[in-house]
């Protein structure tokens, strides 16, 4: 079983652009599913993409994700 994070966005009514990350299992049998996702974390795409690259880099854990993403969100 593996873990990949991916960016993910979202258009509100009034045109606001938000982006979240997500998360999908792999298992060993060959199938995914999405296991996680949490949107509106912040408007700029490239600090997600960013934050998605060091979590798939380091491959974390879901368990830590609120961490990692409060951690994020402190140092905005």
């Amino acid at each position: 079983m593996s873990y990949q994070y991916m960016s993910v966005s979202e258009t509100y009514d009034d045109g606001r652009k938000s982006y979240g990350i997500s998360v999908r299992v792999h298992y060993d049998d060959g199938s995914t599913a999405v296991l996680q996702t949490v949107s509106d974390i912040c408007d700029d795409p490239y600090r997600i993409r960013e934050l998605v690259r060091l979590c798939n880099e380091a491959r974390l854990s879901p368990l830590h994700l609120p961490e990692i993403i409060e951690d994020f969100l402190a140092v905005l």
